[in-house]
């Protein structure tokens, strides 16, 4: 049997493939070690039955709420990456919202609110990548980071016009997804977004899309299940040891403020 298995694992992935694509955390974490190990040795072959769901499984693992299996996931990938160069290409958008989400988170933790946008500086990229997917995921992660960690974590300033530059992109999903975003942050920062925007260098027809969000955005039952949402986020990042409980009762607090006001607002806010 042990000589079977070592033929097996001189030849190909295909004795990790049962355990990459499984749900359960234990066959994850066991068999990280032996898979990082055959990946480590540049004479083990890049050779599956079925490699494109292999490296699927993989980053299921970075979809995990287990923080290890997440690391074990971008280890493993960056390893992949590193052995199959161009080849790996395809998996990018997939794979790179992700990691940058946990750098982001990381660094927040570490260096505090107040310098998370010298990280979205260096994430910029993201957000003029060729790939359209990247783009998209880029301002989903910037919501998610909002969602978690507030409003504090970026310059309006900064990130507005990185933003509204992608309402003229050629790619649908991401003008849509730029529209999203915008209102979104409007419903976060209020007329100090639309009065930029509407300043800026956008279509006639955008922006009367836009006024349209913006005005029905503010008190949309869309919105209000948004507002719950971020609190069932930040409930979670608590649960999965992400943020301290001080943490936690503070940006609930305000999240519950910030609740009341959009209650309250008005719909002539919003000046044509």
């Amino acid at each position: 049997m042990t000589h079977t298995m070592q033929t097996q694992q001189s030849n190909n992935l295909d004795q990790f493939y049962s355990a990459v694509i499984s749900d359960e955390p234990s066959q994850r974490l066991e068999c990280f070690p032996a898979l990082a190990s055959y990946l480590n040795d540049q004479n083990n072959l890049l050779e599956c039955k079925n490699t494109h769901e292999f490296i699927t499984g993989l980053i299921k693992w970075v979809e995990s709420s287990n923080h290890k299996i997440v690391c074990n996931g971008l280890r493993v990938l960056e390893m992949f990456a590193e052995r199959l160069d161009n080849e790996f290409e395809c998996y990018v958008p997939a794979v790179v919202p992700y990691a940058i989400f946990i750098v982001v988170q990381g660094c927040i933790h570490n260096l505090g609110d107040s310098k998370c946008q010298r990280i979205w500086d260096l994430l910029r990229p993201s957000l003029e990548h060729r790939i359209f997917r990247v783009k998209v995921e880029g301002q989903r992660l910037l919501i998610r980071t909002l969602d978690i960690f507030g409003e504090s974590t970026v310059q309006l300033n900064k990130i507005l016009p990185l933003i509204s530059k992608l309402l003229n992109d050629s790619n649908r999903q991401v003008q849509q997804q730029t529209i999203d975003t915008l209102t979104e942050i409007y419903r976060r920062f209020g007329e100090k977004v639309w009065t930029y925007i509407s300043k800026d260098n956008i279509t006639e027809t955008r922006l009367k899309i836009l006024y349209e969000k913006f005005n029905d955005g503010a008190m949309s039952k869309t919105m209000l299940e948004k507002e719950d949402r971020q609190l069932k986020d930040l409930e979670l990042a608590l649960a999965e040891g992400d943020i301290t409980q001080k943490y936690f009762e503070n940006r609930r607090t305000t999240l519950l403020e910030s609740y009341a006001q959009h209650l309250q607002i008005d719909e002539k806010q919003i000046v044509d």
